[in-house]
């Protein structure tokens, strides 16, 4: 839990209010680094002296909280896993040295290598599955924050990287053609370094509401049936500014879309939401 600094303005997540003294009393989440007033979490002066006091209590908001338990648990249940092959390592490693001891010929020496080989090899591949839970423990925890991040922004893909046009006028033509009217977008900007094929990257753009970034989606089916465009919109899509997880997520979704209409490519199967892949 971190105080609110001398000089500082903290604003509370729930009732909007920006905090000024160092003597209000506010908690921040340790994984979004969001405030919140105790007033807000009904929370008493005495409890938040308490927690103040001790260095050792975590708190997290709601939305933090149940990927950061589950993170935990995941960290003890890694580290438990280490120390047990850990110790049958230096287990079998004492007695191999025990049996080099009573008998150390070239035979035993060439084999003791190999088992050294493979175990290095082993503990290496236990540390390579630690650092790939270690980034994805890290992706649940920035997750809340990094949805409320993307929240206005969608990703427009197709349009054409054009010098003599800036994308932000192909954009408002787009817009204009599928009947959606929003606010000037409060900034967009192509993604990724430029392609040495000369493939167009797509564009994120930060819309200024989520209701028109609703109303960009549901009217995006459209875009084929326009005609009028300065370019070609067949290979136009527009589509949800989606954090690491949920790509990685869409993207398990396509795969199994995929092998589900090889085994099957008399069915008619599409992905549903969270129901995954079901039949049309």
């Amino acid at each position: 839990m971190e105080d609110t600094a001398e000089g500082e303005s903290q604003l509370c997540e729930i009732c909007k209010v920006t905090f000024t003294e160092q003597s209000d009393q506010l908690v921040s989440c340790e994984c979004c680094s969001m405030w919140f007033c105790i007033q807000c979490l009904s929370m008493s002066s005495e409890e938040y002296s308490f927690m103040e006091a001790r260095p050792d209590i975590h708190w997290f908001c709601k939305d933090c909280e149940h990927p950061a338990l589950v993170a935990v648990k995941t960290d003890r249940e890694i580290e438990e896993r280490c120390e047990q092959y850990l110790e049958a390592v230096s287990e079998r490693m004492a007695k191999i040295e025990q049996s080099l001891l009573g008998k150390a010929d070239s035979v035993d020496v060439n084999a003791f290598r190999v088992d050294v080989t493979e175990l290095d090899s082993k503990v290496s591949g236990v540390h390579l599955d630690i650092d790939k839970l270690d980034k994805k423990i890290e992706l649940v925890y920035q997750e809340p924050r990094e949805r409320e991040k993307r929240r206005n922004n969608i990703v427009i893909r197709g349009i054409p990287e054009k010098e003599d046009t800036p994308d932000g006028d192909m954009v408002t033509e787009l817009f204009q053609a599928i009947g959606v009217s929003p606010e000037p977008p409060k900034h967009m900007t192509r993604l990724g370094k430029k392609r040495l094929d000369g493939s167009s990257r797509p564009i994120r753009v930060i819309l200024d509401s989520e209701a028109d970034k609703g109303h960009c989606l549901k009217s995006a089916k459209k875009i084929r049936e326009v005609t009028n465009l300065s370019y070609s919109g067949d290979q136009v899509f527009i589509c949800p500014d989606q954090t690491q997880l949920e790509r990685q997520e869409d993207a398990k979704l396509r795969e199994a879309l995929r092998k589900k209409r090889e085994s099957d490519p008399t069915g008619i199967w599409k992905i549903k939401g969270k129901r995954g892949v079901t039949a049309a």
